[in-house]
């Protein structure tokens, strides 16, 4: 800590004053070697002084497709250096060793939420610090989790943290840079920017090595970047002063040094790409325990690694890590990497986060079908750790490996599951528009019937209904989704049940085939209970049925066990999808309380991910028209404004025409004039029958009671009633029937979840 006394005094201030009140992150920024991890070794011990004790991680260039990884690390030092406190069974889908309840965390927002208030119970008994190193290599999970729990420091006593990045780097990550300037906007970060050591630090950096040394002539070598000068420094002592030195020639000079077996222990930890365990050494490489011991006693004896908690292992600096790696040539590392990966695969094949270790090392092995399937692993634990972003990243990387594989059944087996995690990581709370690889998804599911894949074809078919649904293409999502029931009976019968009421499910949201819905639903149902199972599709169509016939509250039962099942398997989309409809539900039942809960429930996750909820927002202000909100008429309008944007034409009918309900039993003509004919408009576009008769019902009321109003003659034509909805019939009988009295916000029984 040569020549850091201002920097030291500012973390000395920080930390001081986070006992008081929640306090600013702190950021230590530099150069490589300018002492950035000494800094954050410095805020740790100013915390342990303070009474309080400090966790630390760092991210590595080498997981950046490792979700969350830096808080899997910092948790589990958390787990280490409390072991009798433990960690909540809620973070299990981090940390698979916890095991966890049923269901786990419902959102990201409760999966964030249970880590702050670990944080915050940990900062409530002594001074709590997080020192995150080398946060240009977050991704993009890690970096949402750091600006949430950073946000709440406000409110959190005793809680500080401190990143450290290179300079110049940050940049590049643009998820970490969005991240620093929010803080910095809203005046909550301290950057601490460490320059190069100036010559009168240098040499005393120098002479506290050793007073004999000739300072002079490091200091003028070095240009004042402290590992630059302390490296030179231990090569004067080793007798190897030769000028015109680098850093990396200095560190390849260490490593000449070593004998064989210590060489190659220091090689394999390298090629493993971050910190490590012998454990971990012992399982990937060809080790025998005393050897291994002995080779890691030596490095540490040479300044080459250091304890790094527990019985975990690092590079005294990334610089050294490096160095090493590139010292091999092409094809060792290749089979070095291989090697490695296929002592991951089994680990990963059982879920947890080995699986983006394995997806690094198999990529860097060249092993192409191995990177699909560990990119398929990874990319589905990353949908289930809200991790979107990453999960996409990861179906676009396996399927440029899956283009290298050559033709076979796994080929087109791997290119569907990796397109479904490509679709499902662009779907959220909010409206957010799908990925346009409707083409690829086709040409997948083509093959897949040709090759006789039932199961993959069923499911290209399941996504292209998705895609044609989202699209508004009625027509394409109807035979879609009626193909993939087709193709799904020749499957297993699990997959059968399952696509049987997964089309039934779109069917009755397309307002379609009802009675083929029915058909597929009781087959659907006869197969689970013979297989003793419980399907959350299942549930869910039968929920829609429900609503259907105008059974509400047996329609919310099954919705609300369709959305705990679907959390139990951690299926987001699912997930989002039942709270929406469980959200519309309690609109129309008038159950306004519980309708406000899953909206909030929605829209928390979407704050977290950047989406908007234009739907959401308009059931509330729809709800907020019925309780004589007097702000609710433009608090709609703004919402329908973004539903018009979101050109979400479904939710937009439905909305236009519930407003348009509101407004006949008010009186308000002119209103319902002008949102009926836009319901009936939108409608059309994609052919949604109940929307377009309740839109054609509330004009042709509008034009009874009111003798300047024109409706087209199509608007008064008689109308089956049994071909529609309950709700639609509803509308149809007496569209100007009084408003309900508005309930009471006590909570709705018996659909706790």
């Amino acid at each position: 800590m040569v020549g850091r006394d201002a920097e030291r005094a500012t973390i000395d201030r920080l930390v001081g004053m986070a006992a008081d009140s929640g306090q600013d992150v702190i950021l230590v920024t530099g150069e490589p070697g300018v002492g950035k991890s000494h800094m954050l070794g410095y805020f740790s011990e100013r915390v342990a002084a303070a009474g309080g004790r400090a966790f630390s991680a760092r991210a590595f260039e080498a997981e950046t497709a490792r979700s969350y990884g830096i808080w899997i690390d910092l948790l589990r030092s958390v787990q280490r250096q409390r072991p009798r406190h433990g960690l909540p069974s809620v973070l299990g889908p981090l940390l698979p060793e916890l095991g966890g309840g049923e269901g786990g965390v419902g959102d990201r927002t409760q999966l964030f939420d249970a880590i702050v208030d670990l944080l915050y119970g940990l900062a409530a008994d002594e001074p709590v610090g997080i020192a995150l190193d080398d946060v240009q290599w977050l991704d993009d999970a890690s970096t949402s989790l750091l600006h949430y729990v950073a946000r709440r420091t406000e409110a959190a006593p005793g809680l500080v943290i401190a990143c450290a990045a290179r300079s110049g780097e940050v940049e590049d990550n643009i998820a970490v840079s969005r991240v620093l300037r929010s803080l910095a906007r809203d005046g909550r970060l301290t950057e601490i920017e460490l320059d190069t050591l100036s010559a009168e630090h240098t040499a005393e950096l120098v002479r506290r090595l050793d007073p004999a040394l000739d300072a002079a002539q490091i200091v003028a070598a070095s240009d004042g970047n402290p590992l630059f000068a302390l490296e030179l420094a231990r090569a004067h002592l080793r007798g190897d002063p030769g000028p015109g030195r680098t850093v990396k020639a200095l560190i390849e000079g260490q490593l000449a040094g070593l004998t064989d077996q210590v060489r190659e222990t220091l090689v394999w930890a390298a090629a493993h790409g971050r910190t490590f365990t012998p454990q971990d050494l012992a399982r990937l490489g060809p080790f025998d325990a005393a050897g291994l011991l002995m080779a890691l006693g030596e490095l540490e004896r040479r300044g080459l690694v250091r304890p790094a908690g527990g019985d975990a292992y690092d590079f005294t600096h990334d610089l050294v890590r490096q160095v090493t790696y590139r010292s091999l040539s092409h094809p060792r590392r290749k089979l070095l990497h291989r090697h490695i990966a296929r002592a991951l695969r089994p680990a990963a094949e059982r879920g947890g986060d080995a699986a983006a270790d394995l997806v690094h090392h198999a990529v860097l092995a060249e092993d192409d079908e191995m990177a699909a399937r560990a990119c398929i692993v990874a990319g589905e634990r990353a949908l289930r750790l809200f991790a979107n972003a990453e999960a996409a990243g990861l179906a676009e990387r396996g399927l440029r490996h899956v283009a290298r594989l050559p033709e076979a059944p796994e080929k087109v087996v791997s290119r569907i599951a990796l397109l479904k995690i490509r679709v499902l990581a662009a779907t959220g709370p909010g409206l957010r528009s799908l990925p346009p690889i409707e083409d690829e998804i086709a040409d997948a599911t083509t093959a897949a019937e040709e090759q006789g894949l039932q199961a993959a074809a069923a499911t290209g078919h399941y996504l292209l209904s998705i895609l044609h649904q989202q699209a508004g293409q009625i027509e394409q999502a109807e035979a879609s989704t009626l193909r993939a029931a087709e193709i799904g009976r020749n499957a297993d019968r699990k997959i059968q049940a399952h696509q049987l009421a997964n089309t039934a499910r779109c069917l009755l949201e397309l307002e379609t085939e009802i009675a083929r819905a029915r058909e597929l639903i009781a087959e659907a149902g006869d197969i689970a209970q013979s297989l003793g199972t419980e399907l959350c599709e299942l549930h869910w169509a039968s929920g829609l049925l429900e609503r259907w016939n105008g059974r509400q509250d047996q329609a919310a039962v099954h919705l609300a066990r369709s959305l705990a099942l679907a959390r139990r398997s951690e299926d987001r989309w699912r997930e989002y999808k039942c709270l929406t409809w469980l959200a519309t539900l309690h609109f129309e039942m008038a159950r306004y309380a519980d309708m406000h809960a899953r909206c909030e429930e929605l829209r928390s996750v979407a704050e977290r991910i950047g989406e908007e909820t234009p739907f959401v927002d308009a059931l509330q202000a729809l709800t907020a028209l019925m309780t004589a909100d007097d702000a609710a008429d433009e608090a709609l309008e703004s919402a329908l404004a973004r539903l018009r944007a979101a050109d979400d034409k479904s939710y937009l009918a439905y909305a236009l025409n519930s407003a348009a309900s509101f407004y006949c039993r008010a009186g308000r003509m002119e209103q319902v004039r002008l949102h009926a004919s836009e319901a009936l408009t939108v409608a059309s576009k994609i052919r949604r029958r109940c929307e377009i008769a309740i839109a054609k019902a509330l004009l042709s009321a509008a034009a009874n009671g009111s003798s300047a109003a024109e409706v087209d003659d199509d608007c008064r034509a008689p109308i089956e009633l049994e071909d529609f909805s309950a709700r639609a019939r509803a509308v149809l009988r007496q569209p100007a029937e009084p408003a309900r009295s508005v309930p009471t916000a006590a909570p709705t029984p018996g659909l706790q979840t």
